[in-house]
């Protein structure tokens, strides 16, 4: 986790540094993965994982090219004459065989901090914060000198803010660790500590020059002090929508402030409208996952084609169903889904809660940016999903509701118990 945060601050595909994370992820996770006992993992949970780890890999199997000539549009056809029997959904292989690499390891990655105890799941949060320390420590140094500096040859991307490429990417581990800062400020006796670092993480939003997300840092602070104390259904409800309505508003305005630095008609909004154009037209199967830059250039205006080129919709479901068609938009379905009910069930769990609050609001940022194809926050939301899905941690929010009949001076009164 903490070698994710140093090395995968990269956004585009094909890194060597994300490929060496990848081996590193797997060298990690095989002999968790093929130990004979583990903690149990929730059945739908575990479908789900294993259909997001198939989807990429069903685009790369070869069909017949009549069947996929017919369900495609003519831009994504064969040359007429042409004598090739079988194709595959995917119109990139190799950019598709890529994100199923991706894509696998992270869900190998999942199951395996899943089978895991919980102390040790636990466990990996000083590790996060470690990543998320030098980060912040390079963002010192970085800006230190009297003018921003963008650090090249360290990595195969160029350093702009931390050590990531993109400094709405930094902002995003910044304010995802200030639940479990408040978390340890509240549940866990560092208050000193934990204020400290609440307000560090803030000026280095400010210093990173994200306005916005100095605002959802903000946000996420006085979200995360209201939700961890909520124990009630009633009470988690309230909060939940409370919270996103202010991560919509907090992202508007984070959307707001970078369409500042486009073109008043190059920007976010006109990459939405070209990409749902494209989800029109390619509903069904989808132009394969990770051609969204090549695919993007089939429906893009000409009056749009400038100097630079649109790589991402810079709205993560947008370009998901864009990519993988219906599948795509169903599996985020069903993941949302599964993430509403499990949230009705970690009220009794701080931990839990901290990590179920970093997951919504990055899922709300993914509306207006791309923060997931991020290998360190790729990383990082997976454990955050761990933490959410975990069942040691459910077990022992069942502990704490648990209560037995006890007989004192001639009454019957009821006692909250713990123990197995």
């Amino acid at each position: 986790m903490t070698l994710s945060l140093l090395l995968g601050g990269g956004t585009e595909a094909g890194l060597w540094s994300d490929a060496l994370l990848q081996v590193c992820i797997l060298l990690a996770v095989v002999p968790v993965l093929m130990a004979s006992d583990g903690a149990p993992i929730d059945r739908s949970v575990l479908i789900v994982v294993g259909l997001v780890m198939l989807a990429p890999l069903v685009q790369l199997l070869p069909l017949p090219s009549g069947l996929i000539e017919w369900l495609r549009i003519e831009p994504f056809r064969q040359p007429q004459g042409s004598s090739i029997s079988w194709l595959t959904i995917s119109t990139g292989v190799g950019s598709t065989l890529l994100s199923f690499s991706y894509v696998a390891v992270l869900g190998l990655l999942f199951l395996a901090i899943m089978r895991m105890p919980g102390p040790f799941v636990h466990a990996l949060l000083p590790f996060m914060l470690l990543g998320v320390a030098c980060n912040a420590a390079f963002v010192f140094v970085q800006y230190s000198a009297s003018s921003r500096q963008v650090i090249d040859g360290v990595l195969p991307f160029s350093i702009y803010s931390g050590l990531f490429a993109n400094r709405n990417h930094l902002a995003s581990l910044l304010y995802l660790t200030l639940p479990f800062l408040v978390y340890f400020a509240t549940f866990k006796n560092r208050g000193l500590a934990a204020g400290l670092a609440i307000v560090l993480t803030l000026l280095i939003l400010l210093a990173a020059g994200s306005r916005a997300g100095a605002i959802i840092g903000a946000a996420a602070v006085i979200s995360a002090i209201v939700f961890l104390r909520a124990q009630s259904r009633a009470s988690v409800a309230a909060v939940l929508g409370t919270l996103v309505v202010l991560g919509v508003y907090a992202m508007g305005t984070w959307t707001i402030v970078e369409q500042k630095e486009l073109d008043v008609v190059f920007g976010r909004w006109e990459f939405l409208r070209t990409t749902l154009e494209g989800i029109r037209e390619n509903w069904l199967l989808g132009v394969g996952y990770g051609t969204f830059p090549r695919a993007y250039q089939v429906y893009e205006d000409a009056n749009m084609i400038f100097g630079s080129f649109v790589n991402h919709a810079h709205n993560e479901y947008a370009e998901l169903v864009f990519e993988g068609g219906i599948v795509a938009a169903v599996l985020i379905v069903a993941y949302c889904l599964l993430l509403v009910r499990q949230g009705a069930l970690i009220r009794f769990n701080q931990f839990q809660k901290a990590a179920f609050l970093g997951i919504v609001f990055l899922l709300i940022h993914s509306a207006v940016d791309y923060p997931l194809r991020t290998m360190a926050l790729a990383v990082t939301f997976v454990w955050l999903n761990a933490v959410t899905f975990h069942a040691d941690f459910r077990v022992q929010s069942g502990m704490k509701k648990r209560r037995i009949a006890v007989r004192h001076n001639g009454k019957t009164v009821t006692m909250p118990v713990q123990g197995s």
